[in-house]
């Protein structure tokens, strides 16, 4: 009957020391995952296309005028949607604009301009037969048919489209 008493005392303080864990780890993450409730930044996004399997990525890689400049495209040609994350393409000089383009049927259509940085996704006009998506630089307001000699990134569509 000594050992009892001792042996409740180290099992509570096991029990208050992952319970102090839990805690913490759930404010150092931003999670609530004790209570069931999401975080602020999910309440506030409710729409995630990266999860959504409607969506497919795809990648705009750099060109000879900014190799190191990328851009993901979520495109969902069934839906007719389309999210651009350009966070990664350079800021044009004043005066300019970028302006995201869909290639199809071997010619450019504007799906709309955009000023960087981008630090959350931006819904964007789209075309549901794309090939390729670009970005360039243009004049403020953007321009009828894209100047290919300032061209930040493109990217081929590839994989299945629904």
């Amino acid at each position: 009957m000594n050992g009892e008493p001792r042996r409740r005392f180290r099992h509570s303080w096991w029990i208050a020391f992952a319970v102090v864990l839990i805690v913490l780890a759930a404010t150092l993450t931003g999670r609530r995952t004790f209570t069931g409730l999401p975080s602020d930044s999910a309440l506030v996004q409710s729409f995630d296309p990266t999860m959504d399997t409607a969506f497919f990525p795809v990648l705009l890689k750099g060109t000879l005028n900014d190799t190191a400049a990328r851009a993901l495209v979520y495109w969902n040609p069934a839906e007719g949607e389309l999210y651009l994350n350009a966070s990664n393409v350079r800021q044009p000089d004043a005066g300019f604009q970028l302006e995201l383009w869909a290639l199809v049927d071997g010619q450019f259509a504007s799906i709309g301009t955009f000023d960087p940085p981008l630090q959350e996704l931006k819904k964007m006009k789209t075309s549901p037969h794309a090939a390729a998506f670009a970005i360039t630089i243009e004049p403020a307001g953007g321009r009828e048919v894209p100047s290919l000699e300032t061209m930040q990134v493109i990217g081929s569509v590839t994989g299945k489209r629904k």
